[in-house]
């Protein structure tokens, strides 16, 4: 898929070595991808400020650090000064080789004179190395070996990646509650459905381990992130002269670009960024759009409901996108959504959709959630009254 490409491309670096000058840069195998240190970081001149090398290839990227300054032998690289050597990679850790290390914990090293060179694997899930300064020994590297070659690790990598996105969720959870007392009352609905959607979006990686990122419950909860985030960013245009609120606001704004990236929605799927209104009625239009499908997959062939509302929305969306005042426009022009949405047939049907059959709940009720709540952001928006109905 086009759009994971991009997710397993968040920025992260890598830095190998090789017991030879004139070995490849890059191996590979069925189980593992093999980068070598001094090839790349000595023959592509890739050393930054004496202290780091830097890698990317083919959508892996790994960093390895020193805390002092990094030096080159002629078959392995080291941390000078009793340093310490810091190894990050964005896919799980396999194994490396080392001089004189002796292994402390899953993720840390020692340097210990007399150990000779070796192979040291990895437990899995290990994305950060440390090998600490000890005996008088410096910490050094050779190679190291990451996981990855072909179909065998797929569905693993794909899981593990999901880790970097759970991580990105909750630091921007942390630093939204920061900034939760500080954003004015009429905002705080909004705030608060991006609040719910990361709070759901970890619950989902941390209950179910085996979901990959490409897991449709990984997916819809990511989607609601990208819609609430995107209604904040445009509602934080409010807040952007207020120098101490800067950093909350960036993570906003940068988590919600970034996923919106990854998962290919950049083009269509929450509408136009710099207009609110729009991003959510194009969220309404898609879910609207996949739960008919899903009915009639079921044998539901009568969908003129559907098609009805659905045309009042897509009439709204190029009202709106069309004109240079876009939110303003859809303040005078919701009027006729209100009317289809409030009108006692499609009330019933939203009713019908939250008691769903068991085989056909699971996939609409998500769908049927985040419609709701991008009903209850325009409502906010545009102090328009939509008749929402609760989901137990």
């Amino acid at each position: 898929m086009k759009s994971l490409k991009v997710l397993l491309l968040l920025p992260l670096v890598i830095f190998i070595a090789n017991s030879k000058t004139n070995a490849q840069d890059l191996s590979y195998t069925a189980d593992y991808i093999q980068f070598n240190a001094l090839n790349y970081c000595i023959k592509r001149g890739n050393i930054t400020n004496g202290k780091s090398c830097t890698l990317t290839e083919g959508g892996y990227e790994i960093t390895i650090q020193c805390s002092s300054k990094l030096e080159t032998h002629t078959s392995f690289l080291y941390c000078a000064s009793e340093g310490t050597m810091t190894v990050t990679s964005n896919a799980p850790l396999k194994s490396f080789s080392s001089r004189n290390v002796q292994k402390v914990s899953s993720d840390t090293y020692k340097t210990k004179s007399g150990e000779g060179l070796s192979r040291y694997s990895l437990d899995s899930n290990i994305y950060v190395l440390t090998i600490n300064y000890y005996d008088h020994t410096y910490p050094s590297i050779l190679d190291i070996r990451i996981l990855g070659g072909n179909h065998n690790v797929l569905v693993d990598f794909l899981t593990s990646t999901k880790n970097t996105l759970k991580l990105t969720y909750t630091f921007t959870l942390d630093n939204t509650q920061e900034f939760q007392g500080e954003i004015a009352a009429s905002h705080q609905g909004h705030l608060d459905r991006y609040l719910q959607s990361l709070n759901d979006c970890i619950s989902v990686i941390d209950d179910r381990k085996e979901f990959t990122i490409l897991d449709w419950r990984v997916q819809e909860c990511s989607r609601r992130v990208v819609v609430f985030g995107m209604v904040l960013s445009e509602l934080l245009n409010d807040y952007d002269h207020v120098e101490r609120l800067q950093r909350y606001i960036n993570t906003i704004r940068g988590t919600t670009a970034a996923v919106r990236k990854a998962y290919g929605w950049d083009r269509g799927i929450a509408g136009n960024a710099s207009k609110a209104t729009a991003a959510l009625l194009e969220v309404v239009k898609l879910e609207i759009r996949e739960i008919a499908s899903i009915k009639i997959a079921a044998g539901f062939s009568n969908i003129e409901l559907y098609t009805s509302i659905l045309s009042t929305v897509n009439s709204l969306i190029s009202k709106i996108n069309a004109s240079k005042s876009g939110d303003l426009i859809a303040q005078r022009e919701i009027w006729g959504l209100v009317d289809k949405w409030n009108s006692s047939n499609w009330q019933t049907e939203l009713d019908r959709l939250i008691s769903a059959p068991v085989d056909q709940k699971q996939l609409i009720l998500p769908k049927l959630q985040l419609m709701l709540m991008a009903i209850e952001s325009l409502a906010d928006l545009t102090r328009a009254n939509f008749a929402i109905p609760v989901i137990d």
